[in-house]
């Protein structure tokens, strides 16, 4: 897939939207706490993951069907944190880094409404697929294998994609699966503040990639070490709260303004005056 694929998978579900007539629209930030999952596979024994805490950031859409049917999207920037520990015998390594991606979740969402002290407010839960576009990443690897590259036992890098090149900075991953897959499901809360602006809460899960890993090759992430190559047949779970504030629009005077034309007032036609002159009288 390119990047390409990313967009006209997000403009497909924005046209057939355009026909609604409410549509709310504006940021969302939130943060998240985020741990890697390993296939199971031969070796991935040796691996385990501890949390770690990411954010996330974007614009919201909301297009309303009705008062109970909804579809939400989301155009985010995330950035998660892995922290992954290999002990296999002697060999022992530590590898931080953080991750950066683009995501759209497309959620479908079912609401119900309440009301307090005169204050309405949107209970919903909503759940659907999100598209991630792996960018890149840096981290920091630590162990107790000897290479000339390592200062004392330990390495700065940047992730790079395609074929290995010089080691010491970087770590080549190749092939990569850039484009990743989950499910997302959770619910929130939206209040009315008036004047067509909400704020909103969020709170939802990534419920497994459906096998959508960094990389679909078993030989795994290359530092250039011989004993320790990162495990790759894995994927990060995901736990986000978020915050937004959305403005309504109303899609159709939108589109009806957009329409109208300015019509010319037509030219008015000049009457020619006729002049009588009576004749002058005999005196």
């Amino acid at each position: 897939m390119r990047p390409i694929v990313f967009l006209l998978l997000s403009f497909t579900f924005l046209v057939p939207m355009c026909g609604f007539a409410q549509l709310r629209i504006g940021p969302l930030a939130g943060a998240s706490l985020n741990r890697v999952r390993f296939a199971e596979a031969e070796g991935s024994e040796y691996y385990s993951s501890n949390r770690k805490p990411g954010y996330h950031g974007g614009i919201a859409t909301n297009y309303k069907v009705n008062d109970r049917y909804s579809l939400h999207l989301e155009w985010l920037y995330v950035y998660r944190q892995k922290d992954v520990s290999y002990n296999r015998g002697m060999l022992a390594v530590r590898d931080q880094a953080s991750l950066n991606y683009l995501t759209v979740p497309i959620l479908y969402r079912v609401s119900f409404h309440s009301e307090f002290k005169k204050s309405h407010q949107e209970w919903y839960l909503n759940a659907g697929p999100a598209l991630h576009y792996w960018m890149g990443g840096r981290g920091k690897l630590q162990t107790n294998e000897q290479a000339s590259f390592l200062e004392n036992g330990s390495m700065n890098y940047q992730v790079r994609f395609g074929e290995v090149g010089e080691y010491g900075s970087s770590e080549y991953v190749n092939p990569a699966n850039r484009w990743q897959m989950s499910l997302y499901a959770g619910g929130g809360v939206i209040f009315d503040l008036g004047f067509g602006r909400h704020i909103w809460l969020d709170a939802r899960t990534s419920l497994g990639p459906a096998k959508s890993y960094f990389s679909s090759a078993e030989k795994g992430g290359d530092f250039g070490l011989q004993l320790y190559k990162d495990n790759l047949q894995s994927s990060i779970m995901s736990w986000s709260l978020s915050a937004g504030f959305m403005q309504d629009i109303d899609v159709r005077a939108v589109l009806k303004k957009g329409k109208s034309v300015n019509r010319r007032p037509s030219a008015t036609k000049k009457k020619s005056k006729r002049v009588i002159r009576r004749p002058k009288g005999s005196g």
